[in-house]
């Protein structure tokens, strides 16, 4: 499953205009956030340090602006939602085949 995650990050990147890999990119932001608000790790924990960087913020905030700015058309909005969403099952598959092994 991993080799499938990193492919279809290959394959955005290289064949998309760069605005999609932006887009495949923001599952994996929001992910990070509420992985590390769901941490119940205290100071000292080797993921300590990864959970006081990542459990605060609003990622979508930062790709809003640039989203909204460069897909304007019906059929690139249509393309973003289906990379967006191919993109969460990614993360899904990626995180559940680790529980599998």
């Amino acid at each position: 499953r991993s080799e499938k995650y990193l492919s279809q990050y290959r394959a955005i990147s290289e064949n998309k205009e760069a605005i999609y890999f932006a887009v495949a990119l923001l599952p994996c932001a929001r992910l990070w956030l509420w992985l590390a608000r769901q941490l119940k790790e205290s100071y000292g924990n080797a993921y300590f340090t990864w959970k006081k960087e990542n459990s605060h913020g609003h990622p979508e905030d930062h790709y809003r602006a640039l989203l909204n700015k460069y897909l304007t058309t019906p059929a690139q909005i249509k393309r973003a939602n289906v990379i967006f969403r191919q993109q969460i099952q990614n993360e899904h598959d990626f995180f559940a085949s680790s529980l599998e092994e």
